[in-house]
């Protein structure tokens, strides 16, 4: 059996219309090493297996009998990996064709690196945007405090730019399955946490496509994140906090950071009662002040918009 140099892992749940663009996308890289192609099916309801077995015979297809999310799925395409890097790509998001090259001749020339992280173009109802997806060292302590709060996290193209050394895998083990949100950067704290260092490649090599009603990070999903995150902050601080002291803040102070920016999510989505409960949380992790402005400032604001529809209609 010949070696494989990198493989490349892509997990789908109903999403055979953009299944193939995604796939081309693989195709189309300049890397001239040896690529195996794995897609984990979550078990999807459309035309997706016969999609693949039809149109793409050499891809290796793992069609799953129940849905399990994407950290499960990722995590069956890990199992049977032969690769000597592992790259991951949402079903919904592309790469740029020099993608794969530039990720690993990075690492190949800094051989003290485990991880490559290339910047993304975020794309969302015909705008664009370009992300270097590098550490902000001047406001945090460190890439680990940052990755810690939610919406601050320089990791925004979910797992589709990281490319990693199959090593990391033997050392920290797979993808958290028990939440379906944030398995990235759990995984990602997780290495940065036993040591594994960055090359941040910077350039937009992938596209990052938002803004779909089916990802798990629309505001549909905010109960679902919000406790993800906190139990990715939980155990974060139980396996590492100890020795990361330096480079990280109190867990009170991350998890009242996080509660305020769910906070104002919630409220953001007409959710006062979530709000409010986020508000008192981040007051109890000390944020009294920022957290009482913010849920009085809320409850002023409805209680202005009853006031002036009761009077516009009486009038």
């Amino acid at each position: 059996m010949a070696d494989i140099d990198v493989t490349v892992i892509l997990p789908t749940y109903n999403r055979a219309h953009k299944l193939n663009e995604a796939l081309q996308s693989v195709c189309a890289q300049t890397y001239d090493g040896t690529v195996e192609i794995i897609v984990v099916d979550d078990c999807s309801q459309d035309d997706t297996v016969n999609f693949v077995q039809q149109n793409y015979p050499d891809v290796r297809l793992i069609s799953l009998n129940t849905n399990v999310g994407h950290g499960a799925a990722r995590n069956h395409g890990l199992r049977v990996a032969r690769g000597q890097y592992i790259a991951f790509l949402d079903s919904d998001d592309l790469w740029r064709p020099d993608y794969l090259k530039v990720q690993i001749s990075s690492l190949q020339r800094q051989p003290g690196h485990s991880m490559a992280l290339s910047g993304v173009e975020v794309r969302w109802n015909g705008q664009s945007e370009f992300d270097s997806q590098t550490p902000d060292l001047d406001r945090y302590m460190s890439p680990m405090h940052q990755t810690l709060l939610i919406g601050r996290h320089f990791l925004r193209s979910g797992p589709s730019a990281l490319l990693l050394c199959r090593r990391v895998f033997d050392d920290v083990g797979l993808f958290e399955e028990r939440h379906r949100v944030g398995g990235d950067i759990d995984l990602y704290l997780r290495c940065l946490g036993a040591g594994f260092t960055t090359v941040f490649t910077e350039l937009p090599l992938v596209i990052k496509n938002e803004g779909s009603a089916d990802q798990l990070t629309s505001p549909r999903n905010l109960r679902l994140r919000e406790r993800s995150v906190m139990s990715r902050v939980e155990g974060f601080y139980s396996r590492y906090g100890a020795a990361m002291r330096d480079l990280v803040p109190p867990i009170r102070r991350v998890h009242g950071t996080n509660q305020l920016r769910f906070a104002a999510s919630y409220f953001n989505n007409n959710d006062l009662f979530h709000g409010l409960r986020c508000c008192l949380l981040a007051a109890l992790n000390g944020y009294p002040l920022r957290a009482l402005s913010k849920g009085t400032s809320q409850i002023s604001r409805r209680l202005s918009r009853r006031w002036n529809s009761l009077f516009s209609s009486s009038s």
